[in-house]
């Protein structure tokens, strides 16, 4: 019986998977269906495809919230492998999004600026929130998982 599992054919497999990465030379076209109404925010970091998310009755051009899959978990046919549909992620702040970043495979984590009006008032706190990518709670490592940047007048 033919057995395809040795470690040989496996390293053989690698090796070819890796010389093809460094020309670029990918195999297939994966489109990826995206059902929210995405805003200027977006990330492609370490197998992380991120896309901000804007709520369809706002007029306004802000980032309410982030979707996120991981293209691991994505076959050729644009569905996820086993189940047959895509299964975006959220996180929700409550707050509007100005930017985010990524530690996505080193911490499991995502650094989220957001603002927020002050009573009314022109003036605007700006904040970073330090979050687990994976459960979108605050993140266990932070010593303060919400860092404040200043407050700046609108």
């Amino acid at each position: 019986m033919f057995c395809c599992s040795t470690q040989s054919n496996k390293l053989r497999l690698l090796r070819g998977r890796e010389q093809a990465w460094r020309r670029l030379d990918l195999p297939e076209v994966t489109s990826i269906p995206v059902r929210h109404s995405p805003s200027g925010i977006y990330d492609l970091t370490r197998g992380v495809f991120l896309l901000g998310e804007r709520s369809r009755q706002s007029s306004r051009r802000s980032t309410d919230g982030l979707k996120f899959i991981k293209i691991s978990s994505i076959g050729a046919n644009g569905t996820e492998r086993g189940d047959g549909h895509i299964s975006w992620s959220t996180i929700k702040l409550e707050r509007p999004i100005i930017d985010i970043g990524l530690s996505a495979q080193e911490h499991d984590l995502i650094a989220v600026v957001t603002y927020e009006f002050k009573n009314g008032s022109p003036v605007a706190s700006i904040d970073i929130h330090l979050l687990n990518l994976s459960t979108g709670s605050y993140h266990p490592s932070a010593s303060r998982p919400i860092i404040h940047v200043e407050d700046i007048h609108l």
